[in-house]
């Protein structure tokens, strides 16, 4: 029997079941899920474990076969997806379309693409085809376009596969001030990551959805004096930066100096109370 939604939840799902076909094998059994506002979740699992199918299905872009899905309200839902089919028109125009789409005002819609187009260091892909774009290239234009707005719901799968250093932590960065606002934020990466930055961590495995501990304490800056600045090898920054966030600093530039440094500037943190 479906309960009433979870108070305190943005969207949520019960008894979710997923198969594509008669006959074919379950890739979801019975998944529940509450994602709180403001929350971090990161989901984890092999590859072919249904990550994408359970994404799809919290962002409402395939509905499950059995159970069902609920939000609070009608719900506005930023998702990058697994693949995008490059649309046959510019990154600027691709995203001026999901302005439109979201009903937003088109001059703050421009103010917010020219926004995080700087953030994510894409000001000069805005006049590049869709169609030509690197793998890199086009998940910074995927992530602005799902940032627009003010999504209730972000569902991002595999939002930081491509990119450099400096844009992974521009994202995470955007993420975390987005959670700060009231949205909640779903992820999945198929790199392991060394540092946790998630409020709760899912593990799916043979189509059940299981809670791993230990994710992360939030981080927020600590007094200004209390700063570091390293160099270190392209090969190694993902795991320096990684060290750092674990060790509570928080990253406020990457820059590349050379083909061989990498320049990360941080402050260091403390808990968030």
């Amino acid at each position: 029997m479906n309960r009433a939604m979870t108070a305190g939840a943005v969207v949520e799902l019960q008894g979710v079941r997923k198969h594509y076909g008669f006959r074919q094998p379950w890739v979801l059994r019975g998944v529940n899920l509450v994602v709180d506002r403001g929350s971090i979740v990161e989901l984890a699992g092999s590859n072919g474990a249904g990550k994408s199918t359970l994404l799809r299905i919290l962002a409402g872009a395939t509905l499950p076969t059995g159970g069902r899905r609920i939000g609070a309200r009608p719900i506005a839902v930023g998702y990058v997806p697994e693949r995008l089919t490059a649309p046959a028109f510019s990154a600027r125009a691709y995203l001026h379309h999901h302005v439109r789409l979201r009903c937003l005002d088109q001059h703050d819609g421009s103010m917010q693409i020219l926004e995080l187009a700087e953030r994510l260091g894409a000001g000069g892909l805005l006049a590049e085809r869709v169609g030509v774009l690197s793998k890199g290239s086009l998940q910074k234009i995927v992530a602005i376009q799902s940032l627009l707005g003010q999504p209730d719901v972000l569902v991002l799968d595999e939002p930081f596969a491509g990119l450099d250093a400096s844009s992974r932590v521009a994202l995470w960065e955007l993420l975390k001030e987005r959670a700060d606002q009231g949205t909640a934020v779903v992820f999945c990466e198929h790199r392991e990551r060394p540092q946790r930055v998630s409020d709760r961590r899912l593990v799916l495995a043979e189509g059940v959805l299981s809670e791993e501990s230990g994710a992360a304490d939030a981080f927020r800056p600590g007094p200004a004096g209390d700063r570091l600045r390293l160099v270190v090898h392209p090969d190694v920054s993902d795991q320096e930066i990684g060290r750092l966030l674990g060790q509570g600093w928080h990253i406020v530039a990457v820059r590349v100096q050379s083909a061989e440094e990498i320049c990360i500037e941080a402050v260091k943190g403390s808990p968030a109370g």
